[in-house]
């Protein structure tokens, strides 16, 4: 190095110079020379020299004096070049004294980084870029000193990514959490890259105190950050930074967020501590920085603040099993002690510590884990007992820990436990008991994480009606599928924005394409890639609208496409395409460790089969512009645009559900798999609502809507606008919440919008939020002082607009509220316009409007069929013009799939004499009159009639009341209920005391002085008066239209089966008009079994006569438990902020009663999922079970079910097995709790869980033979068939009809049942999967029994669509959430904040009901 510098003593002074530039002493630069160079090279009295020759602007003898030195570099390549060489030699000293120091410091990383900073600050950022400084550092590293090497501009720069993935694999998975996010910084690329793989890390730790917070990350180092005043000091690395005017908590938790929000982090401990005495806010800022779409993997969670709610908000959001010790330094609450204890992670943990602070919860809470220790105040003998009881024979228990406060009496202690062993005072030794035969049967079954297979063997054809040949809307593709390989790719696209910097040197400001944005801009660049290359094809990718791109075409290396914008040509953007993997498909779900394949593979096939209407066309491209226009795409559904969506003089009010809300047909695209495993793709006809009202003025929309959709003529509006404008007239609250309702999340433009940051009118594409309270004159915008120290002052917007040459018509009517991306703007609605692109409506949905929506949605099977294939042909998804599909080999034949199905025998149905009740053929309804239990007490009925307390009259006027009332008990008295008698007709079984009739004819819902609590309550009182009262029951029958204050459906059911436990019937106002017989006898069947009467039985009839051996008999046979279990969650319009579970459970031998239980689970925002985050709950079970187990075993004589059979509603494919799983060892564990409360040797009950899905779009359509029967018998149901189906022989299938080939599953036990003969469009079966047997049930027991179930529900006289333990789920989870509803208004009244406990406690039917509340 030093005979280098020898011969080129024009470089030793470059190196002079530059440490000249530095403005170092003469002293520092001569040691510093010396060090690099060697003690030879320079003395200080050379330097002190050259030094003075430099300040004089003089680099070498001979030349002319200049004003800047640093332009002798600067404008030398091999200057600089050799500078570079310089700090190298630096850095290499720098390292040499550290080794010398520490003999420790091995593979030091070389700071390149700090060196370039080093280089900049003499001359500058745009002398030499990073990546040169950098590659020229390296050439020294590694011995090459040729300063002439000149880089060859169009060689190929590597970049990391550019790596085999397996190796980038391996240094990622090197990396420590900071260096991770580190990395996540450096490229889009390689940020998707970092999250796609898991992340351990060992100890994370997060510190609050009252003026400091930190991360500490173990042996990652710490950031701490410092309250300074208004700013937040931040320290990480001995590197300083002050944000200003940040709170410093603020920056903890956002920091905190972006940390723990990877959903690849897997943490070893995480350890929360908080000594912020305001609970309050330290509780909201964890809730707000741990709001996530995932749970997080946490395996021990140690926590310690002064307060119980921050365990509340953390522990929910922690994967439940993966969690494994809670410590907890915690006070308890005993209030919150419950919540706590009823949480799945709770229940799956296996450690506890709680030894600084009391546990004042029940011992018994603790006894699942495997190891405990608490703090607790004393402990009981009783407590000791039931220690020994139940934890010596846990098969997991390993040990407890109890501190105690107060004294104990030790020898009592040990004497539980039979004294002490020999030689020791205080240690016990208790050999725990062999389990013999009888306690083996309490071991749980192995509910292991796997599909349940298909029961071998064939089935019975005793079983079986006949065989029947069934269409169903599933496709096949042309060409096999599965030996085909395709290529995904990473997408990154960026906006490049170039400017003149004040040196004259062009800047490059660059930032990530909006997601928005992207669609239009990766089609735009893959046009200008096929004009400038004709062999390059479009339909060869295929773009999922975010960040993955698929292709039948694979590359090694990156794919970068640059495009210039062609209006501002200072804008490029940038397409790179990072290969990413190449991949087969693979649709099976049999190894749930191949489930992410299985999940590309599905969105693959539905990115190709929809890209043809997700592409975004230019304007000069007619023909693809045209197809863009007459079809959206919405959530996995193509809909046709109507053409007065583009005409509004050919608007089609038949169309219309609500005011420009209208019903738009399309195509359902799903993937299914065939029994041989082979993929068929899954279309089906759909009903969408989508506004049409493009470019409509809003205040004319609102207009329509406060005018129930009456357009009139512009003549009528014109007036209606002059009265709004002349006569200051305001919308009513009532209204207004109309309008809320129905524009929730429209989207709406406008150019005349002011911006109180900007100061001034700009144009924005903007979300309708709310109608305000204010109008323009009210609300006022502050104006800030132009010049220096001149005061704000407050404007009102109408002032604003009159300034800005806009003004505003109508000053007097609300403002609104929208949203512009995360800003919020009040505008005058007549400012404001509806977007002119197609917009789903998913708001709120009343009554009349889904009357309309069934009406619009109503298909006949021919029609289905017919309208199936037309829309295929009409999408022309394989026409020549982007042919996505056939490039990516994916082509379906248009013929439906072919299958056979079997139908089932007709059940067994008794009547209360047990006789067989005749059913009807194809529909199997049965025509009974009389029910076969019904009340052994005569009804009494209280009559109420509601009014809305804005209208003059009730719902019911002038003999309307007394004539439904009339209809109502002849109902009851055709189905053989006891009725009173009376000589007035109209007066049978009403509540009279003698002075006063129960009949209220006009009571208001909450308001006045007869308001409907008032009324219910004197009713109660007049049946407590009757002197024969117990030889009579209460029935109230309400009668109500609708209510503008609030729902009065579930106010009514709140006061009557809660609070009273009253038997209630809600009819509304429209159908107690009605005079069809038909309908009061089936309001007859919903009061029987409200009153715990039985309206029809299978097999035998409880309550026959029956001879002394026959009672012994039946005694014998085993029971069964049905139990059906359904989750309601937050929708847009629902009225609901929490999700709601509901558990029923029959409680009978013949499974015709039932009882419920209500659970509440996490608050969340309406149209997310609860606080699973996006999964099913699967804790509804636990703490409610063990209650429905008691009242069967008081129903039956005191047995317990032999045979336990779950139906579950509502779990997708991808959640089946997780919540199955869950589910049964929850199931399993509550009826352990049941069987030890009983202390008796009781065999375990058998399980049965199978799971049903009815939100799909599989069709069945009955196919009948094109020939007439021989058989006369066959030649008339074959006439029939004919003329319901039009004369196409497509019709929907009879009731029974039982799929179990083809397009079933081969390695799971699954079957479709089309239980109901679909009287309206076409039917939907259902689709059962049985996750788990240990009863024995073969294939046909299965169907048998899951049909017959449908037979039994309150609430008619023909089968249904589902078994009924699953229907009244759904009945009482409806029910529920119309409770809930009224709640909401009654919590604004309670001190604080309500727990799920107390919304629980809100929602359960009083234990005094006599019946079936949800029927």
């Amino acid at each position: 190095m030093t005979e280098f510098f020898k011969k080129n003593l024009i470089a030793l002074r470059h190196c002079l110079l530059y440490e000249f530039l530095k403005n170092k002493s003469v002293d520092d630069a001569s040691s510093d020379l010396c060090a690099a160079f060697g003690e030879d090279i320079f003395n200080k009295e050379e330097v002190y020299t050259y030094f003075r020759q430099f300040n004089r602007g003089i680099f070498e003898d001979g030349a002319k004096p200049v004003t800047d030195m640093r332009k002798i570099l600067r404008n030398d390549k091999k200057a600089l070049r050799v500078c570079v060489m310089y700090e190298w030699l630096t850095t290499k000293r720098e390292k040499s004294v550290k080794r010398t120091i520490s003999s420790n410091l091995k593979n030091e990383l070389l700071p390149v980084f700090v060196k370039y900073e080093n280089f900049c600050k003499v001359f500058g950022k745009y002398v030499m870029n990073y990546r040169e400084f950098d590659f020229w550092f390296y050439r020294f590293v590694n011995g090459d000193f040729d300063l002439n090497f000149e880089r060859n501009k169009d060689e190929k720069i590597y970049e990391l990514m550019d790596m085999p993935l397996d190796i980038m694999r391996n240094i990622v998975h090197y990396l420590d959490i900071v260096d991770r996010l580190s990395l996540e910084k450096t490229s889009q690329s390689l940020r998707l890259f970092s999250q796609d793989q898991k992340l351990f890390h060992g100890d994370l730790r997060f510190d609050v105190h009252e003026n400091s917070a930190s991360i500490d990350f173990g042996n990652s180092g710490c950031i701490s950050y410092t309250n300074e005043g208004n700013d937040c000091l931040m320290e990480f690395r001995n590197r300083k930074k002050v944000l200003r005017g940040v709170s410093f908590l603020k920056q903890a938790f956002q920091d905190f967020k972006k940390i723990i929000g990877n959903p690849k982090l897997y943490v070893n401990t995480l350890t929360i501590s908080s000594l912020c005495k305001d609970s309050e806010l330290f509780g909201k800022c964890i809730e707000d920085a741990l709001k996530f779409t995932h749970l997080l993997h946490v395996q021990h969670l140690s926590l310690r603040t002064f307060y119980m709610n921050p365990l509340l908000i953390i522990l929910p959001l922690l994967t439940p099993g993966y969690l494994a010790t809670i410590d907890m330094d915690i006070s308890s609450e005993k209030a919150l002690i419950g919540e706590l204890v009823e949480m799945n992670q709770w229940k799956q943990a296996k450690h506890l510590d709680m030894r600084y602070h009391l546990f004042v919860g029940p011992l018994r809470h603790l006894y699942h884990f495997k190891e405990f220790t608490v703090t607790r105040q004393e402990l009981f003998i009783d407590d000791v007992r039931e220690m020994k009881k139940i934890l010596l024979k846990s098969p997991n228990f390993e040990g407890c820990t109890l501190y105690l406060q107060s004294s104990v009496d030790p020898i009592a202690i040990r004497q539980v436990f039979s004294g002490p062993i020999e030689g020791s005072v205080d240690t016990c030794h208790y050999p725990i008991p062999i389990l013999n035969n009888m306690t083996n049967q309490a071991i749980s079954p192995n509910f292991g994480l796997k599909w349940f297979a298909r029961p071998t063997g064939k089935c019975d054809k005793n079983f079986y009606e006949k065989k029947v040949m069934l269409l169903v809307n599933w496709f096949k593709f042309k060409e096999k599928i599965y030996d085909r390989e395709y290529y995904e790719y990473l997408v990154e696209m960026h906006k490049i924005v170039s400017r003149k910097g004040k040196d004259g040197r062009m800047l490059e400001k660059k930032s990530e394409v909006p997601i928005p944005e992207r669609t239009s801009l990766f089609w735009q660049h893959l046009r200008h890639e096929a004009a400038k290359n004709p062999n390059f094809k479009i339909e060869e990718y295929v773009f999922d609208g975010k960040d993955t791109v698929y292709s039948v075409q694979g590359c090694d290396q990156p794919i970068e496409v640059y495009m210039v914008d062609s209006q501002q040509k200072n804008t490029t953007y940038k397409l790179k395409l990072w290969p990413h993997r190449k991949f087969s498909l693979n649709f099976s779900r049999e190894d749930p460790l191949k489930d992410e394949e299985a999940d590309r593979s599905y969105k693959f096939l539905k990115v190709v089969l929809t890209q043809k209407v997700r592409y975004s066309p230019e304007v000069n491209e007619k023909i693809r512009m045209e197809f863009a226009k007459n079809f959206v795409y919405e959530r996995n559904s193509i809909l046709r645009v109507p053409e007065s969506f583009h005409d509004q003089n050919r608007f089609d009010h038949s169309l219309e559900i609500a005011p420009r809300i209208e019903s738009w047909i399309g195509i359902y695209i799903g993937i299914k798999e065939l029994y041989d495993g082979d993929p068929v793709a899954n279309f089906g006809i759909v009903d969408k609502l989508f506004y049409n009202a493009p470019k409509m003025s809003l205040l004319d929309y609102i207009l329509l809507i406060v005018g129930n959709g009456n357009e009139g003529d512009d003549e009528t509006r014109n007036s209606e606008k002059r009265r709004l404008k002349y006569e200051n007239l305001r919308i009513d609250p009532w209204a207004a919440r109309k309008i809320n309702q129905y524009l929730e999340k429209l989207k709406l433009k406008s150019t005349e919008v002011w911006d109180e940051t900007l100061g001034r009118m700009v144009e924005r594409h903007l979300t309708f939020t709310e109608l305000t309270n204010v109008n323009s004159h009210e609300a006022m915008i502050l104006i800030k002082g132009r010049r220096r120290g001149e005061p704000s002052y407050q404007v009102p917007i109408f002032e604003i607009y009159r300034n800005n040459n806009k003004h505003i018509e109508f000053p007097y009517l609300p403002l609104v509220k929208a949203k512009s991306g995360k800003k919020d703007y009040h505008v005058p609605m007549e400012h404001l316009e509806v977007h002119e692109k197609p917009q789903p409506y998913r708001n709120w949905i009343d009554k009349a409007m889904q009357e309309r929506v069934i009406k619009a949605a109503t298909r006949k099977p021919n029609e289905y069929k017919r309208g199936t294939i037309d829309m295929l042909k009409a999408l022309k998804l394989t026409s020549e013009d982007l042919n996505f599909i056939e490039t990516f080999g994916l082509s379906t034949e248009l013929i439906m799939t072919k299958c056979v199905g079997k139908v089932l025998n007709e059940p067994n149905l008794v009547n209360k004499e047990n006789k067989k009740i005749p059913m009807t053929p194809i529909i199997r309804g049965f025509q009974e009159k009389l029910l076969n239990i019904v009340p052994d007490k005569e009804i009494c009925f209280a009559l109420f009639i509601l009014r809305d307390y804005e209208k003059p009259k009730p719902c019911l006027v002038d003999d309307e009341p007394f004539d439904f009332y009339e209809r109502l008990v002849k109902g009851c008295r055709f189905r053989g209920m006891p009725i009173g008698e009376h000589e007035e007709r109209r007066k049978r079984s009403i509540l009279f005391d003698g002075a006063k009739y129960g009949y209220y004819g006009d009571v208001t819902l909450t308001n006045g002085a007869c308001c409907f609590q008032v009324a219910a309550n004197d009713a109660m009182t007049l049946f407590n008066r009757l002197p024969d009262k117990n030889q009579k029951v209460l029935v109230f029958i309400v009668v109500s239209g609708p209510h503008k204050d609030q729902d009065a459906y579930g106010y009514v059911k709140h006061h009557c089966d809660v609070n009273l436990g009253v038997v209630s019937q809600y009819v509304r106002a429209e159908t107690a008009k009605l005079t069809e017989r038909n309908i009061y006898n089936t309001i007859a069947l919903k009061i029987n079994a409200k009153l715990g009467g039985v309206n029809q039985e299978l097999n035998f009839s409880e309550n026959a006569e029956m001879s002394l051996a026959e009672k012994e008999e039946r005694k014998k046979l085993p029971l069964k438990m049905f139990v059906g279990i359904d989750v309601t969650h937050p929708t847009t319009g629902s009225g609901i902020d929490f999700s709601i579970a509901a558990v029923v459970a029959s409680v009978n031998a013949s499974g015709t009663k039932y009882q419920n239980m209500i659970v509440t689970q996490e608050e969340c925002v309406p149209g997310e999922r609860p606080g699973a985050h996006g999964r099913e709950r699967t804790d509804i079970l636990e703490g409610k079970f063990v209650h429905l187990l008691r009242i069967f075993a008081e129903n039956n004589d005191n047995r317990i079910p032999d045979h336990i059979i779950v139906y579950r509603d509502g779990v997708s494919d991808s959640e089946m097995l997780r919540v199955s799983h869950t589910e049964l060892r929850s199931l399993n564990n509550e009826v352990n709790k049941f069987l030890d409360e009983r202390g008796k040797s009781e065999l375990a009950p058998k399980y049965t869980f199978i799971v049903i899905q009815k939100r799909h779009k599989t069709r069945l359509i009955r196919e009948i033979d094109e020939k007439r029967p021989k058989d006369e018998k066959e030649a008339k149901q074959w006439e029939e068939d004919m003329k319901e189906s039009d004369n196409s022989g497509y019709l929907n299938p009879s009731s029974g009809t039982i799929v179990d080939k083809t397009i079933v599953s081969k390695y799971k036990f699954d079957f479709y049942l089309t239980s109901h003969h679909g009287a309206l469009g076409t039917s939907r079966p259902g689709h059962y999967t049985v996750m788990f047997d240990n009863s024995g049930l073969t294939q046909d027991l299965a169907y048998k029994m899951t049909y017959e179930l449908v037979f039994l529900s309150a609430r008619c006289r023909k089968p249904i669509s589902l078994p009924v333990p699953v229907m009244y789920a759904h009945l009482s989870c409806e029910k529920a959430k119309e409770i809930y509803k009224g709640f909401k208004v009654y919590r604004e009244q309670l001190p604080r904040k309500p727990s799920r406990r107390d919304i629980e406690e809100y929602l359960q039917t009083n234990v005094n009901y006599p019946g079936m509340s949800f029927a």
